[in-house]
């Protein structure tokens, strides 16, 4: 019976029309908190229809078995564009990922949402701890003391996002783009900025014991009072 009704949810999750897909995305989230050993599937099964979803235009059809095998695979777009709207069903996906339970995460596994565009996705005070977003593209975003500890950043596009008081520490942002990105009072402790690009961003408050900004682009950056230039 609980392997039927999660196995509805992906059906559901690969319908055509938008409103049968956001009733499938919260009766998973339902599901995964009644039988948690689907837990970690379920949140696997979101990330997927995140990157497939992310990356196609709205109108293709695609099926649940694509879902289920992640054989959808497209780059995101990187451009500094921050004026696309997220679509609705995508965004409801990431906020139930946003809301999980790490305990209930598999040891030494991420979850993969690389080379996904979101640009303008709202997930202030979010959880995404050990999350993967390698060469997404994130911005004009708003992750307002979200939880990115430990996640893998690399080559993501933060461009304009508002990541004020988020939690980076141990993140691995290596060439990741965050021109006139709002960092003030997050903490990058451990974090790894090697030849990340923060021109023009705002590090006022932010913490920054260990972390790593070699070959980092500060140019007009924001550090306490005190504005960069070089």
């Amino acid at each position: 019976m609980q392997r039927q009704t999660f196995k509805n949810s992906i059906k559901f999750l690969a319908a055509k029309e938008l409103k049968t897909r956001l009733l499938a995305i919260y009766e998973l989230e339902e599901i995964l908190r009644t039988y948690p050993g689907y837990y970690w599937q379920g949140m696997q099964l979101l990330a997927n229809f995140v990157r497939s979803q992310a990356n196609i235009q709205s109108q293709t059809s695609f099926g649940s078995s694509e879902l289920l095998n992640n054989s959808l695979s497209h780059p995101a777009n990187t451009s500094a564009n921050t004026s696309a709207n997220i679509s609705i069903d995508v965004q409801a996906a990431l906020t139930v990922i946003a809301r999980r339970d790490t305990t209930q995460d598999v040891d030494n596994e991420i979850l993969d949402l690389s080379e996904v565009d979101i640009r303008g996705v709202n997930l202030d005070h979010g959880n995404l701890q050990r999350v993967s977003l390698y060469r997404s593209n994130l911005a004009g975003a708003s992750l307002i003391r979200a939880n990115l500890c430990g996640a893998v950043l690399s080559a993501a596009n933060f461009t304009g996002a508002n990541l004020s008081q988020a939690n980076l520490s141990q993140a691995i942002l290596g060439a990741a783009n965050l021109v006139d990105t709002n960092l003030e009072e997050a903490n990058l402790y451990q974090a790894n900025l090697y030849l990340a690009n923060l021109r023009g961003a705002n590090l006022y408050g932010t913490k920054l014991d260990g972390t790593n900004l070699r070959d980092v682009n500060l140019y007009n950056t924001i550090l306490g009072e005190v504005i960069l230039n070089k």
